[in-house]
């Protein structure tokens, strides 16, 4: 820093004391979230933030579109990307937020119940959500698919290469609906493969990378 004087070749420099910066700018919101209504609950889903300090996601549940956000309303606070709300139900509201590391909570994006049309929608049967794999990257080593149904059945995950060629397989013979994660033979050979997750005639995919 450096004092100046009314003439230009004479000044005072004076010594640094302190200097430091304060992250308090929020993260942006989140996209991407969506609830598939069931009569078991709410499966829940959204994409991951592009920030580069998320900490977690937080979750909240109201039964009209104005509520505040508040500890009461809070249901989640993870660093997942789905969750399937058991207690919820057709009139049930969400709000999702990202939270950084230094605690600035984003602004919210608001999941609402489906619109009555006087029709009556049983969706039980119609949907399920497949959250993705873990690790991402995977290793050849260790692959987990995790997501959720919204009613009780049989369920196929299948790994698929870049061809659609499957390269490993997994059924199961019944699985009750909510959250669930099964382990996956990993492919031998690293690339970018698919996991598929069908359940009657409805499926799901997510890519995922295979390292060494």
């Amino acid at each position: 820093m450096q004092a100046l004087t009314a003439d230009p070749f004479v000044f005072f420099p004076s010594n640094t004391d302190s200097g430091y910066s304060v992250d308090n700018q929020a993260p942006g919101p989140p996209f991407g979230a969506q609830g598939v209504y069931g009569a078991g609950g709410v499966a829940l889903h959204w994409e991951p933030s592009g920030e580069n300090d998320v900490m977690t996601y937080r979750l909240y549940r109201g039964e009209d579109p104005n509520f505040g956000l508040s500890e009461e309303r809070l249901i989640s606070a993870q660093a997942d990307t789905g969750y399937f709300d058991a207690t919820g139900g057709r009139s049930s509201y969400y709000k999702l937020t990202v939270v950084d590391t230094h605690d600035n909570e984003s602004p919210f994006a608001l999941v609402s119940p489906p619109i009555a049309t006087g029709i009556s929608l049983d969706l039980e049967g119609a949907q399920l959500v497949l959250h993705g794999a873990r690790p991402t990257p995977a290793t050849r080593e260790n692959l987990e698919a995790f997501f959720t149904l919204t009613c009780r059945g049989p369920v196929e995950l299948e790994v698929l290469d870049a061809t659609g060629r499957r390269v490993a397989m997994r059924q199961t013979e019944l699985m009750e609906a909510g959250r669930h994660s099964t382990r996956l033979a990993p492919p031998t050979v690293p690339g970018v493969y698919l996991v598929r997750l069908s359940q009657g005639a409805d499926s799901r995919t997510s890519k995922e990378v295979v390292l060494e």
